[in-house]
This record gives structure tokens, sequence and C-alpha cells, in this order.
């Protein structure tokens, strides 16, 4: 009697154990690493926090409205008081240029008679961010504007971080020196678009059209290319590829298709 309790005591605790050391396993406890993402704005201790100013001169008839981020949580508070101060910096050089080419070209108050019931304006707003092998912070920002005509203009632009000094990427810190990565990238975008733009159905754009605005130049790849999770990004603007209506295209390169380009002491290696 006594063996058979002392069996059954024994299996109850094995059971029990059993039971302890799964649940733990699968809480991420024991047995396995809670792995986050290379890259993804939803990173707890980052986040972003849109400030905003605007502007209305009637006398020079143009209207200012801006949206741009504070970022918060990064681990080097220097780096990231220079990464603000310098999107806040950007912004302000935009749109104070937008405001002196305002004063000559929207002011309207010597016209004699019937002057247009239109202003010129610019908006600015902030389009998420991506974090990316915690080394690179990459903000993406549209800005719209208008001075006349049919219709106004938006582009996208981004701007992109080292996150331990909070100064700005160069390619020197992606790419190999010696390599020709912006004939890899501009092969792959090249093709892309081909697929993307060129149907039978659609006429916005032709071949032509899409070797000059992909052709392996800087002026193509100046401030229209970011990073994610996935890849370089690249938009193309409007006007670059394709017909205004077809409105900005772009395209994800992989990291694996850029393989033979990345530095490997660069900001996309761990």
């Amino acid at each position: 009697m006594k063996k058979t309790t002392i069996a059954v005591i024994i299996l109850i605790l094995a059971v029990l154990t059993g039971g302890v050391f799964v649940a733990l396993k699968y809480s991420g406890t024991i047995g396995s690493k809670n792995i986050k993402p290379e890259t993804d704005n939803s990173t707890p201790q980052v986040k972003s926090e849109t400030k905003s100013y605007s502007e209305n001169n009637k006398q020079f008839n143009y209207d200012v409205k801006a949206d741009y981020p504070e970022f918060s949580g990064l681990k080097n508070t220097e780096a990231q008081n220079k990464i603000n101060q310098d999107i806040k910096n950007s912004i302000i050089t935009i749109t104070d240029q937008f405001k002196t080419d305002s004063k000559t070209n929207c002011n309207f108050s010597d016209l004699p008679d019937n002057p247009p019931d239109w202003v010129c304006e610019i908006v600015v707003a902030f389009d998420g961010f991506n974090l990316v092998n915690n080394k690179i912070l990459s903000a993406k920002i549209e800005y719209y504007q208008f001075t006349g005509g049919a219709h106004g203009g938006t582009t996208y632009d981004f701007i992109n971080y080292s996150i331990d000094s909070g100064e700005k990427i160069n390619w020197d810190q992606i790419f190999k020196k010696d390599s020709d990565y912006l004939k890899i990238i501009s092969d792959y975008a090249k093709n892309s678009l081909n697929r993307q733009l060129l149907k039978p159905e659609d006429s916005m754009s032709d071949l032509g059209w899409i070797e000059e605005g992909t052709s392996p130049i800087s002026d193509n790849y100046n401030t229209n290319v970011g990073f994610n999770k996935d890849g370089l990004v690249i938009v193309f603007q409007q006007y670059q590829v394709a017909a205004y209506a077809a409105g900005p295209q772009e395209v994800t390169i992989p990291y694996t298709q850029l393989e033979s380009a990345i530095n490997p002491n660069g900001l996309l290696r761990n």
C-alpha cells in the first residue's frame, strides 16, 4: 500500500513539474527567446509625438501647415536631441523657402481687379518611421504644395539617421565603397516598374520614361530612399517615372538583392 501511495505521489509531482515547464517554455521564461523584429515603429521604447505649426499670411497670400515628429525613448539622448532638432530645422528650412517664394509668386495685392480667390499653400505631414537593426531610424515626410495651376504637387522624402550618433546616414555607411550599388538598385527598380506600369491597359508611362527616372545617378536616389525591415524603400516622385495621374511609385528592394554590395561593417549588419 505504501509503495502504491509513493508511486502515485511521484507520478503527480512529475505531471505538475512537466506542466510548469511547458507553461514557462511557451511564456518565454525558459527554453526560448523573445526576439523582436529588426524594424518596427511599434517598438515600445521608441515613440514619436507629432508637433505642429501653422501660419497664414493674407498680405502675401500664403498658408503654411506643418506636422513633424519628435522622438523619445532612444537610449542615446544626445543623439535623440540631435535627430529631433535636425528634423525640425529641415522642415523650417523648406517652409521658409516656400514663404520667400510666395512673397514673389503669390502676392496678388498689386493686381488692379479681381485677384484670384485661391492661396498658395504648403502642407507638411509626418508619414511614419521605421527602426532597422537597432541602428537606423528612417522617417518619412510628405510635402504638398500648391502655387496655382490645375493641381498641386506632392513629394515624399525620407530622412535617415544613425541612432548611435544622431547624424544623417551616408551611402558609405550602407554599401561598400567599391561596389556598384546604384546600378543594382537601378536595375531592380527599373524591372519592377516595368512590370507595374507597362500594362496594355495603362498608358501613363513608357520604357524611356522609366529608364530615365531609374537610371543609376545620385539625383534619382537622393532624398527619396528609406529603410524598413524588408529592404530599401524608394519612392519615385510624381512625373519621375510616370504621368501625374499615376501618382508616386514605390519600390522595395529586398536586402537579399543587395547582399553583394552591403558594407560588412555598416549599419545594416549586426
